[in-house]
């Protein structure tokens, strides 16, 4: 009898390993078609934001905001200003930076930018052509294993007609204390204030499912993440325009983010559950049979 029940013992073991393989926490939030705005109709404006309910394990509503190196527009651009969201479907979420020369000043140093309807693609996209652009991500609460997938440009899609077209991202994760400003901040302020760097990704278009797994930043994950169109300021790298830093290609890169997904902080995988539950089904019954000789 023994024999027999280390025998199930192994069995379900090992079928619970192998179901514990393919499980996942995730928590997924897609942006590729609709998005609860915070304006409504042609109300376009800066600073607005998106909303999405994520499906998975331990739901959170995700707060997505544009931002971009605008503020001063004297030049330099080397502080955070706001920048329009905009949500293109199939393809998610994209930004426009203010400086067109159509509003707040702008010297009209970013061509095919500077007011959400007069935006013209591929500029409307997350890009650093001419002004840096990024998204804020409010995920709810501590996440851990981010991926990023991005709708815009596809493995067989240029940018518009643009050439040189790329898809690198630079992506943060903040390990400060309270909610995270942004505005008016230079690239060393958010640094002090607890911006850390999480990797730069590089060709992400040419990657499987257009999907890249942030292998960096804080061990313990991060509610508010941003991802940017690569920016060197960010990643502490020299990049002149148009070369290539450890196989980053600067400037040119314009990409929609598609979806998030990430994985809530503390929540074990299904299939640790279920080998817990095999393990106390076998511990139960072992007392039994000691109970009654």
């Amino acid at each position: 009898m023994r024999s027999t029940m280390k025998w199930v013992f192994w069995v379900l073991t090992l079928g619970a390993a192998s179901l514990a393989t393919p499980a996942s926490a995730l928590v997924t939030w897609n942006f590729s078609s609709a998005c609860t705005s915070s304006t409504s109709g042609d109300a376009f404006q800066f600073g607005n934001t998106c909303s999405e309910l994520g499906t998975g394990t331990g739901v959170t509503t995700a707060v997505a905001s544009a931002w971009a190196f605008t503020k001063d527009m004297s030049g330099t651009n080397n502080a955070v200003d706001t920048a329009f969201l905009g949500l293109y479907s199939g393809n998610g979420l994209g930004a426009t930076n203010k400086d067109g020369g159509t509003v707040d000043g702008g010297g009209g140093g970013d061509t095919n930018e500077g007011t959400p309807t007069s935006t013209m693609a591929p500029e409307h996209a997350l890009d650093n052509n001419d002004r840096y652009e990024l998204i804020l991500f409010d995920l709810g609460k501590t996440m851990t294993g981010l991926q990023v997938k991005i709708g815009y440009p596809t493995p067989s899609q240029q940018c518009n007609g643009v050439t040189p077209c790329d898809s690198d991202l630079t992506v943060l994760a903040y390990t400060g204390s309270g909610a995270p400003t942004l505005q008016n901040q230079t690239v060393s302020q958010l640094t002090s204030a607890g911006w850390a760097f999480a990797g730069n990704y590089q060709d992400v278009q040419s990657l499987s499912n257009e999907t890249v797994s942030i292998t960096g930043g804080p061990a313990n994950g991060a509610r508010y993440w941003i991802v940017a169109a690569y920016d060197p300021a960010l990643s502490n790298t020299n990049c002149p325009s148009n070369t290539n830093v450890t196989g980053l290609s600067c400037g040119d890169d314009y990409v929609k983010i598609f979806s998030l997904a990430a994985t809530p902080k503390g929540v074990p995988e299904p299939g640790t559950l279920l080998l817990l539950g095999v393990a106390g089904t076998v511990g139960l019954w072992r007392r039994r049979r000691i109970a009654h000789g």
